[in-house]
Parts: C-alpha cells; structure tokens; sequence
C-alpha cells in the first residue's frame, strides 16, 4: 500500500509553482493529486505522487530549487499534531527528540535519525516510499524544512555547521549556500544537519512543560494506526466515509 503524507505538504505549492511559471492545478493533475487536497490540510496522500509533482515542477519550470522554494514557505505548524508537541518542550534537544518519535505521523515515509557525539551532532533525515534513495527535490525539501523547523525552535542566531545532500551538485550552489547559511555537501551519503551539541541545550522560552505532557498523550493516542493493509482500507474508507467523498476510484 502507497506511503501516505498529510496534504499540508503541499500547502504552498501554488504560490510557489506560479512563481516559477507554472499552473500549479494543472501540474498536480499531470500526477494525479487530487485538488481538494490543497483545501484540506489533514487529507493524506501518496508521497510517490508528491515526489513526482516535485521533480515534474522543477524539471518543467527548470528551477533546479523548487524543492528549497517549497521548504522555504513552510512553518513548523505544517506538521499539524506533531508540531503542538514539539514546540512546547523545554529543550532544543527535546524538541528535536519529540519530532523524532512523532514525525511519522505526518510522514509515514519519514524519519529523523539523531546522532550526537563531542563535536557535532548529526540530524539525518530517511525519505522511504518505494525506492532507495529519495529524488533530488524531495530531499531539498525535507532537509530544508528542518533547516526551518531548527531556526523556528532555536532563533534567528542559529547556524547549523554543514548541511549534506545526497544529490548531485546543483547549478547554483550559492543559492544552497545562502538557504542553509554553513558549507553544503552533496553527493554526501545521507541527508543531514549537523549542529554544535551546545544547540541541543538552548531553552525554548514558550515552553510550557503541563501542556507538553497533555499533548504528548494526545498525539500518541493519534498515533495508534492499522499497520495491515486490509486495516488502513477500512480506515480510509470511514475517513472519506466522513467527507462525503468516498468512491472506489478513491480509495483505489
């Protein structure tokens, strides 16, 4: 069954597709992502379809940095559930501990692999969904979203020490350079952030460890999912059920 990933992926994906000169509903069509889609944030959809509607976009505008045009617009409040919980620790480090755990719940192909040690601390982010290695715009997103997501939970003085990207070297590296704002590696072996291991003690000032707790128990309640395939039919069948818009075609 296809990998699935909240709609509101794609929350600023019109405004950027006509930036760069496309019909940002006829390019989603072109890969058959339903526009309703870009109306319902909780919608989930498949992530090969979100790829593909990556990858066309930069290949048919050439804007080789459609993916970091799209991470750049996004917030951590895109992450719907997972980022009540995230933003209301008391750490940078448990923040990034709390996405950790929590992250598939807004991307089930996704995971934040943390890695500390004396000298830098190793964010890598695994893209899954039917192939080994995500494609070029994917990964620019991915990692440029928790470029986002750190500078919102860190502050605005916040530099990360090196950024990697398994992809090719891009035309404009200089872009990249500005976006990540530290020295960029591609064709690295993984898609990663490294930060100073200082950066996981910085204290989020909004903090409120009660609510925390309370949001905890209620995303992990939310996290509770079918893993059979015959059990995520049955789910998303009530769920469009609800919505009033379930047919076969859908839910095929």
């Amino acid at each position: 069954m296809s990998v699935l990933i909240r709609s509101a992926t794609l929350t600023h994906y019109p405004e950027v597709a006509r930036a760069a000169g496309l019909d940002p509903r006829a390019m989603m069509r072109k890969v058959r992502l339903p526009l309703e889609s870009l109306e319902r944030p909780d919608m989930r959809i498949s992530i090969t379809a979100v790829r593909r509607l990556l990858e066309s976009s930069a290949t048919t505008s050439g804007v080789e940095e459609f993916g970091l045009l799209m991470a750049e617009r996004g917030a951590l409040s895109n992450l719907g559930p997972v980022a009540l919980i995230v933003r209301e620790q008391a750490t940078v480090g448990d923040a990034l501990n709390a996405l950790a755990r929590f992250i598939h719940i807004h991307h089930e192909g996704m995971r934040l692999t943390i890695e500390p040690d004396e000298d830098a601390v190793t964010l890598i982010i695994t893209l899954r969904g039917g192939l080994l290695r995500a494609p070029p715009q994917s990964s620019d997103m991915a990692l440029g979203s928790l470029h986002r997501i750190l500078r919102a939970l860190a502050g605005d003085d916040w530099r990360p020490l090196e950024a990697h990207l398994t992809h090719a070297p891009p035309r404009n590296r200089k872009f990249y350079r500005d976006y990540f704002d530290c020295p960029v590696i591609f064709g690295s072996e993984f898609d990663a952030i490294l930060i100073s291991p200082r950066d996981l003690e910085r204290t989020m000032p909004s903090a409120q460890p009660l609510i925390a707790s309370y949001l905890q128990k209620r995303v992990e309640a939310i996290d509770v999912r079918p893993l059979r395939w015959d059990q995520k039919v049955s789910e998303l069948v009530r769920t469009l059920l609800a919505g009033g818009d379930c047919s076969i075609e859908r839910v095929a």
